[in-house]
């Protein structure tokens, strides 16, 4: 049961972060992920799919090491501040 207003929002994360070799690499991609205006829902945001290769084989301590990527999400707005900049600078056609 939910309440008028109270909607959240299931995303699913970029592959650029989950189909690689080494997933406890993947540190950078989630910040430029969680930089692109995921965090701008704030409240609103549910659940991030993150959705793996399928050729990917189980590795417990990859996977773990995946999900225990931290300061991420910390380091997201300054990540986000910088590709604005970036944007602003880029000549449109």
């Amino acid at each position: 049961m939910t309440r008028a207003g109270c909607i959240r929002v299931g995303i699913g994360g970029w592959t650029y972060a989950t189909h690689r070799t080494v997933l406890a690499n993947a540190g950078a991609a989630i910040e430029r992920f969680m930089a692109s205006g995921v965090l701008c829902l704030g409240a609103k945001l549910g659940p991030i799919l993150w959705q793996f290769a399928p050729t990917k084989r189980f590795d417990a301590g990859d996977f773990e090491r995946f999900l225990m990527i931290d300061g991420a999400k910390e380091r997201a707005p300054a990540a986000a501040q910088a590709l604005i900049a970036r944007l602003k600078r880029t000549p449109r056609a």
